[in-house]
């Protein structure tokens, strides 16, 4: 689905096929999966997030488990998985999540040495970290570490999204796990993403 402008009606997009003069080209739309891969293809990352996330895997410093639970606007019920994830992960844990008493839940199941995090996580437990009323974390910080958290669960050895509870437009999975899920399916758009050098370097990084 895609969002429109609320003054003009138009669609917040662009057509890929076409070139633009402007410096900033902007697309707005929910959602994961195959149309999301299609338009990474066509993008690559501003050094500071390539910088950022190779920093986050050197910290990681070896091969890693990655979940992801979203709970907010999406609720997820974590408890009822907990005896699979003793029997899949192999720590460390990388947790990317969007609420806070979320990943205390997990440091609090697994360990707070097993357990890694690095997003900036508001305190207002629940509330989608992309609402307007979320004032303590500026909007670049929150959409930088999404694009990293994203980026990290696509390095990790093994891959754990958790399933959202039922009754959620129909879908088991959100958007966020489908992304990765697809960057781990297609490698080559995951290092045209960084670029050869920063996927190197990521490689090597959490590869001992």
């Amino acid at each position: 689905m895609n969002y429109v402008n609320a003054a003009t009606d138009n669609r917040i997009g662009f057509n890929v096929y076409n070139d633009y003069p402007q410096d900033v080209l902007v697309h707005h739309q929910c959602g994961g999966g195959g149309a999301s891969i299609f338009a990474l293809r066509n993008m690559t990352l501003n050094k500071s997030i390539t910088k950022e996330l190779l920093r986050r895997l050197k910290i990681i410093g070896k091969p890693f488990t990655a979940v992801h639970i979203r709970n907010t606007d999406y609720a997820t019920s974590i408890a009822p998985y907990f005896d699979m994830l003793r029997r899949e992960v192999e720590p460390p844990l990388f947790v990317a999540t969007d609420n806070a008493d979320t990943l205390a839940t997990c440091t609090n199941e697994f360990g707070a040495s097993n357990v890694i995090s690095f997003s900036r996580l508001p305190k207002i437990a629940g509330v989608p970290i992309h609402s307007p009323i979320q004032k303590e974390i500026s909007t670049f910080d929150r959409v930088a570490d999404a694009i990293v958290d994203v980026l990290c669960l696509s390095f990790a050895r093994k891959f754990i999204p958790i399933p959202i509870d039922a009754g959620h437009q129909r879908v088991t999975f959100s958007g966020f796990s489908m992304l990765a899920y697809g960057l781990r399916k297609n490698p080559e758009v995951l290092r045209d993403l960084v670029g050869e050098r920063a996927y190197q370097g990521c490689l090597d990084a959490c590869a001992h």
